[in-house]
């Protein structure tokens, strides 16, 4: 539009403050103006006023992790979505919710009970990325590529796409008994028991998991040293992800991580705050 609009009298989210009552201006389809004044109506024929009041205004929401493409492609077991009406609705939900940049998190893992494959997060990934070329969507879509650092086919999965990336996103999970979200193995096998039907059944899983950790000690080594490499080589971005103690927090920062992603303790949260992660 020509001229200049003006959202009055909502609650103005600012870089340093927030104006209740406060004004956007809008010219040329670039803001030029936050302020705390409110405006009453226009002061020439150019200006147009939208009474915004009782809404908030802010900048778009940037969202670095989101699960929300897995629902909207799988709304239930067995029910799958086409791609492109899924990718669509999803993009529409976000817009109105205020999202304007999305990384939607896609696991290159193999969790058939998530109906998670390799082969499915390549596709997803590559969906994605035809559907923000297309033009078609309101909201800014990337991938956070979620590797499994103790899969050597996730690792090469993820190394063969993520530097082709428009904002190359990595987050390192690792998801194996003692350590994480799932340090606590009492409260692991409490939580098992219930969906498996025994504390044995439980047992036997978390044996089952502790031993694949033990497996796969090595492979987590090289996960973290071809993705330290990444980072240093290209524009990649790390996030590490769960971390526990401030220990596992150094370790990832050291390794390159720069964003800390759902820190467990307070130990870790305050050490990745330290290091300006």
């Amino acid at each position: 539009m020509t001229g200049r609009l003006i959202l009055t009298g909502g609650a103005v989210v600012a870089p340093d403050a927030a104006y209740e009552g406060g004004s956007v201006v809008i010219e040329g389809g670039r803001i030029v103006a936050v302020t705390a004044r409110a405006y009453t109506g226009p002061s020439s024929p150019r200006e147009t006023i939208m009474d915004v009041g009782g809404r908030f205004v802010l900048p778009g929401v940037v969202c670095l992790h989101n699960d929300a493409i897995e629902k909207a492609v799988h709304p239930r077991p067995g029910a799958n979505l086409p791609l492109p009406l899924a990718l669509a609705t999803l993009d529409r939900h976000l817009a109105a919710a205020g999202v304007t940049t999305q990384f939607n998190a896609i696991n290159f893992e193999d969790m058939p009970d998530k109906e998670r494959t390799l082969a499915w997060g390549a596709a997803l990934h590559d969906a994605l990325a035809a559907f923000g070329a297309s033009g078609d969507g309101l909201v800014e879509h990337h991938t956070l590529f979620r590797c499994d650092v103790r899969m050597a086919a996730s690792l090469d999965a993820i190394l063969a796409r993520a530097p082709a990336a428009t904002v190359p996103l990595v987050s390192l999970n690792d998801h194996v008994p003692g350590q994480g979200q799932l340090r606590d193995r009492a409260r692991m096998v409490t939580q098992l028991a219930g969906e498996l039907g025994s504390v044995a059944a439980a047992e036997t899983w978390i044996a089952e998991r502790e031993a694949f950790a033990r497996a796969t000690e090595e492979q987590v080594a090289r996960s973290y040293d071809a993705l330290g490499q990444l980072a240093r080589a290209t524009a990649t971005v790390l996030m590490s992800h769960d971390d526990d103690s401030a220990e596992k927090v150094e370790l990832m920062y050291r390794l390159g991580c720069r964003v800390a992603e759902f820190p467990v303790t307070r130990e870790a949260a305050r050490r990745a705050r330290a290091l300006g992660m």
